[in-house]
């Protein structure tokens, strides 16, 4: 999400429509959209587990529910407020373990040994893991098992972690980047935090672990919303209804 200069303006110009994927996007435009179409995602995909605790435990990470951030692990995605989030409240809730799933490039091997220094200094090597890379099809087995997935990226152009968490029925915690105000609904499908706020990240992760009841009604809540509004069929009917329009 940025403001487009030169060629780019030029382009936009000569189109017979312009579509943005967010409301936010939308402002980034010299001129409104013609129209507003979120992605959304395939939901036979990810779908929620019919038992969580057994599906986590399946997957054997360690302890009775999971939580998790995914993605690429560098410092841009907020992998280190998940992290130290987790030090602080961990200790409190000994059934959940925490899972950070992504590619670590050797460009940010640094970042991830200071963050692993910091999680063997607080006894928390086996409630914290790092994953690495997984192949594609490993990773919707992961989103289906956990009860509640983060997202705390800087800035994101849309974010489909997020719709991908939602349609697995896991609570989601995001910040105010990317389209994750929009999509999620707050303290009912998870909760939204400015960008960059460790305390912030903290105090609604240990809200959220606090309750398990309403942590799975979250979840819940997320998975209606994704049906009722991101799926893929609803934006190809959409795009679809928007071309035809213009013939």
């Amino acid at each position: 999400q940025r403001f487009r200069s030169g060629s780019t303006l030029w382009l936009t110009r000569q189109m017979d429509a312009v579509v943005a994927i967010s409301k936010a996007s939308a402002k980034y435009l010299a001129e409104p959209p013609d129209a507003i179409i979120p992605h959304g995602i395939q939901i036979e995909n990810f779908a929620p587990a019919e038992n969580k605790e057994q599906a986590w435990q399946a997957l054997g990470y360690g302890g009775k529910y999971g939580i998790g951030i995914l993605g690429r692990v560098r410092k841009q995605k907020g992998v280190h407020l998940f992290v130290e989030a987790c030090i602080e409240i961990l200790p409190k809730y000994p059934d959940y373990t925490a899972v950070v799933v992504g590619a670590i490039s050797a460009s940010h091997q640094e970042f991830v040994d200071g963050l692993k220094a910091k999680i063997d200094k607080a006894g928390l090597s086996e409630r914290i893991v790092f994953t690495g890379e997984l192949p594609f099809e490993r990773i919707p087995p992961i989103f289906s098992a956990l009860s509640m997935v983060s997202a705390l990226s800087d800035n994101e152009g849309f974010g489909l972690t997020v719709l991908e968490a939602m349609s697995c029925s896991a609570a989601v915690l995001a910040t105010q980047a990317g389209a994750w105000e929009e999509i999620i609904r707050e303290d009912i499908d998870g909760h939204v935090v400015p960008v960059n706020d460790l305390s912030a990240v903290t105090a609604k992760m240990n809200s959220l672990l606090s309750d398990p009841v309403a942590l799975k009604q979250k979840g819940l809540a997320g998975r209606t919303r994704v049906l009722g509004h991101y799926t893929v069929e609803r934006e190809a009917k959409a795009l679809v209804d928007l071309f035809k329009g213009l013939q």
